[in-house]
């Protein structure tokens, strides 16, 4: 995103707000489909392990004239039926993630799951609304 701001001509505080807006848009988007997200298959039962993050999701977006974020899809395990088409992209993705969750470390007890999260996001933005984090 750097290299697009620099390349479109955005300030950094146009570009502050377009993450901080494109953070809320995706979030309210969450909140909403939350339910239907935890009850996936592969979800069931992660929230109830106390870890943050439940899903793991792409969204596809761009930016209007106006500097404001345009949501055209959220995929949910992006990647996860492409075989043999993981890049270097992908392949970090999954691995930080893997380590955000805790996965290369020995099993982490539910009470301690999420600040473990916070503590290795890697790349990874937790997704905040109103200064609420959404973590279940």
């Amino acid at each position: 995103f750097d290299d697009f701001s620099k390349y479109v001509e955005i300030t950094e505080s146009e570009k502050q707000n377009f993450l901080t807006a494109t953070n809320r848009l995706i979030g309210k988007v969450l909140l909403q489909s939350q339910p239907k997200i935890q009850n996936h298959t592969v979800n069931k039962g992660i929230a109830t392990s106390g870890a943050a993050c439940f899903s793991f999701l792409r969204v596809d977006f761009a930016m209007t004239e106006a500097i404001e974020p345009y949501i055209y899809e959220i995929n949910e395990f992006p990647f996860a039926n492409e075989k043999g088409h993981l890049g270097d992209v992908q392949r970090k993705a999954y691995r930080e993630l893997f380590q955000m969750i805790g996965l290369d470390q020995v099993p982490i007890v539910s009470s301690e799951r999420s600040k473990y999260e916070m503590d290795h996001l890697g790349g990874w933005s937790p997704v905040v609304i109103d200064d609420v984090l959404i973590n279940k």
